[in-house]
């Protein structure tokens, strides 16, 4: 039996209370959190 619930995301973000656990799970589903603007990432380089 594949448990394909485990690898669901979250319904609703703001569920995971703290920015550790939204920085696991958001590399856990393979993106990129937090989420940058254009500018933020242009300013980073």
């Amino acid at each position: 039996m594949v448990h394909s619930a485990k690898f669901k995301p979250e319904k609703n973000w703001k569920l995971l209370y703290t920015r550790g656990c939204k920085l696991i799970r958001a590399r856990q589903l393979g993106f990129a959190y937090p989420i940058r603007s254009t500018r933020q990432l242009l300013d980073q380089q």
